[in-house]
């Protein structure tokens, strides 16, 4: 079962601590008010909420997003106790790549709800978040999100309790850029997260691979952008043409929107290349270091890939709470998604059984 909001952001005029402040009280519909007359919330059908941009010049952005919830929810008062883990895709990414792991994790702890969303520049935002882009940027829709996906005046409200007293989600899960989104948002809580994940995520200021590998994904996409296709098959065969591999056009066809009888790109290439020279350029190691200490923190290194120093190679970034999931390329949620679950959740992560959601289920929040 999922809800979404897959229309334009809405636009909000709040500063993020003020945001995270009405979170907690679960006053998120603080933010709704600031939009004014001109935002409206309603359900298309039973299953997908839309949300219309309201009036406002953003210094953030609600963006788009998903909720992912265990089908052992019984109605909405067991959905608005769940927990939340917000899941942030890498770049050139978008939350629906992260589905099918989404409904994986929750089968295995159905007192958890998955908020899957869409970075800006990406997936069903597109063109309609204004610039500058940057990780900062990024951290402050990610604080926005969560405050408005969970407070009153969303169509899912969730209670007080599926948040840390903050407002600051209490799991979170990045890929790749969204590892440095995540660490950002954590390093900067009052209280971070319970735990935050860093999925083949390296927190230096420097990738030492994929560097060629990204900026021929991001040449590829900023030249068939302004064309429409007639089927994905038409799109892969263009990126194809444009020097990349197989799998790699077929991953970025997916973000994709509807054009007449046709389809083209969904990015905003040029907010995609900002933010991926955001996250090149900044350093996070002491703030991923602070976290590992306080037993906050999980890297997960992808055995058959390069973009994280391995403990004890060159470079090893010395963080205790460091796993090698073996054999699994940078993309560990496809490659070896059981392993990763198994990882993330721990022993008797599959018990579901009798389950009822209560607020002391959460006293060993993934350990």
């Amino acid at each position: 079962a999922y809800t979404s909001t897959s229309s334009p952001v809405l636009r909000l005029g709040l500063h993020l601590d003020e945001l995270t402040r009405a979170a907690h009280a679960r006053r998120a519909q603080l933010a709704a008010r600031a939009l004014g007359a001109g935002a409206r919330i309603g359900r298309s059908d039973k299953s997908v909420a839309h949300c219309e941009p309201g009036p406002l010049a953003a210094t953030m952005s609600v963006l788009a997003h998903k909720w992912v919830a265990s089908g052992a929810l019984n109605g909405q008062a067991e959905f608005a106790r769940a927990r939340v883990c917000v899941i942030l895709h890498g770049i050139m990414g978008s939350g629906r790549n992260w589905m099918t792991a989404a409904r994986q994790l929750v089968k295995r702890r159905p007192n958890y709800k998955c908020l899957l969303v869409d970075h800006r520049g990406h997936g069903a935002n597109g063109t309609a978040i204004p610039g500058p882009h940057s990780l900062q940027a990024c951290v402050a829709d990610v604080a926005a999100t969560v405050a408005f996906a969970t407070g009153s005046q969303a169509p899912t409200p969730s209670e007080a309790s599926a948040l840390l007293p903050d407002g600051t989600a209490p799991m979170v899960l990045g890929h790749s850029f969204g590892g440095k989104v995540g660490l950002l948002y954590a390093a900067g809580a009052a209280e971070p997260p319970r735990r935050t994940w860093l999925l083949d995520s390296n927190p230096s200021a420097a990738t030492s691979s994929g560097s060629s590998h990204t900026a021929a994904c991001l040449a590829a996409i900023k030249a068939e952008s302004p064309r429409i296709y007639a089927s994905t098959k038409e799109l892969v065969a263009a990126l194809e043409g444009r020097g990349l591999d197989a799998a790699t056009a077929q991953w970025l066809a997916m973000t994709t929107v509807k054009e007449g009888a046709g389809a083209r790109l969904a990015y905003d290439c040029d907010a995609v290349h900002q933010l991926y020279e955001s996250y090149v350029a900044t350093d996070l190691r002491d703030a991923a270091a602070r976290l590992d200490a306080a037993d906050r923190l999980g890297l997960v290194v992808a055995g058959a890939a390069d973009h994280v120093p391995k403990p004890g190679a060159p470079g090893d970034l010395g963080l205790a709470h460091t796993h090698v999931l073996a054999g699994a390329g940078h993309n560990v949620h496809v490659d070896k998604l059981p392993e990763l679950l198994e990882l993330l959740l721990g022993p008797g992560g599959y018990a579901t059984a009798g389950f009822t959601c209560h607020a002391d289920d959460y006293a060993a929040d993934w350990t």
